[in-house]
């Protein structure tokens, strides 16, 4: 990364930081004064075990991804490395992320300042230090037995990441489309070839449509309804990214020089990214619709409009990273990551500054669609 962008990163980090710190001191505080230091002390740590198991989460999926397909590069089988140096290198990789989960620890212990003990604080300093690398050997390991363990005997890390099925798969999966007089069917029905063939698109779409469908499912617990409003209306944001990311993952495996041959303009490529994103909203709106009965009706109707305005600023956003950024997919999902968390930061200052910054990007992203048409004429 350059300069500029680790500087707006760590900008970020810490309002970020500045901002959950706020969140946390007046509730600690509270707790402290009506239950004792003891109390606040219990729920710093719950805290701090949720940071320890993300932040294993996190490298573990980092593991699997690294060794579910054929890394490129030569084979890995020409290197003279044993599996247990091999191992030892992916899981460093996979932990690359692991010093950022100083920031909301740290954030969490600060804000238990002068509220308990200093004893307490030392002692869940120390908890979290053991307990983070605990998790994330365990979640490691886990992800290797997972991986490893599936053939009898068992295959080795060498073997496995030397293996040509990954490669083959891609390859079967990356046919040209045939394209009638309207392409957008015919993409359509590529992307779903592709997701069933692909493993990390099969697996981006099978969270997706998993969080669109359970968005639906707060309506029906027993729970206040202005709490059953809120869980559903947070699961919806984080279907809608979903759904985002998965348009994404399935853009980019659509190799440039197939797109560039075909007759296909930049309104047709984006147009066959947009429409999932629509079909993702209007899927959440379908679920969520006998639930929401619950409501008055003008109450309904405004959750109808926010959560599907909501869920099409997402989805379009996606759709426009996924042409713009084609096909760098790692990029594209940096990037809506990047956005959606600054959103979610602007509105805990600001109530509703993050939806101006979302349709903001989204606007901005739209004046580069162009230049995927300059790009394939080149």
């Amino acid at each position: 990364m350059d300069p500029w962008l680790r500087a707006e990163l760590g900008m970020l980090a810490l309002v970020m930081c500045a901002v959950l710190f706020w969140r946390l001191r007046v509730p600690l505080d509270g707790l402290a004064r009506s239950r004792g230091a003891l109390a606040a002390s219990g729920v710093a740590l719950a805290l701090l075990t949720l940071i320890a198991i993300a932040t294993a989460a996190i490298a573990a999926r980092r593991l699997q991804r690294a060794i579910a397909g054929r890394p490129p590069g030569p084979s890995w089988l020409a290197l003279p490395c044993e599996d247990r140096r091999l191992a030892a290198h992916f899981a460093w990789n996979a932990r690359s992320l692991t010093p950022l989960a100083v920031l909301p620890a740290g954030t969490v212990l600060l804000a238990l300042g002068a509220l308990v003990p200093w004893y307490e604080t030392a002692a869940l300093a120390l908890g979290f230090t053991a307990m983070l690398p605990l998790a994330e050997r365990s979640a490691l390991a886990l992800v290797l037995r997972s991986r490893l363990g599936k053939t009898n005997p068992p295959m080795t890390l060498s073997r496995s990441l030397a293996s040509p099925r990954a490669g083959r798969a891609r390859d079967t999966a990356h046919r040209r489309p045939r394209l009638g007089r309207t392409s957008w069917p015919s993409l359509f029905m590529h992307d779903l070839r592709l997701t069933r063939h692909v493993r990390g698109a099969r697996s981006r779409g099978v969270v997706a449509l998993s969080l669109v469908a359970a968005a639906a499912l707060p309506w029906f617990a027993p729970w206040p309804l202005p709490l059953a409003h809120a869980v559903g209306f947070g699961v919806s944001l984080i279907a809608a990214a979903a759904s985002a990311a998965w348009v994404i993952e399935v853009a980019a495996l659509h190799p440039p020089v197939v797109l560039h041959s075909l007759p296909l303009g930049t309104a047709s490529w984006w147009f066959s990214r947009a429409w999932w994103a629509l079909a993702a909203t209007a899927l959440l709106l379908a679920f969520q619709a006998p639930g929401a009965r619950r409501l008055d009706p003008s109450a309904a109707a405004v959750y109808r409009v926010w959560v599907g305005g909501a869920a099409a600023a997402i989805g379009v956003l996606g759709a426009n990273l996924a042409v713009t950024l084609h096909p760098r997919a790692d990029h594209a999902h940096r990037v809506l990551s990047l956005w959606l968390a600054l959103a979610m930061v602007a509105s805990f200052i600001i109530p509703l500054l993050g939806w101006v910054l979302i349709l903001t990007v989204v606007i901005q992203s739209a004046r580069r669609l162009p230049r995927w048409a300059r790009g394939a004429a080149a």
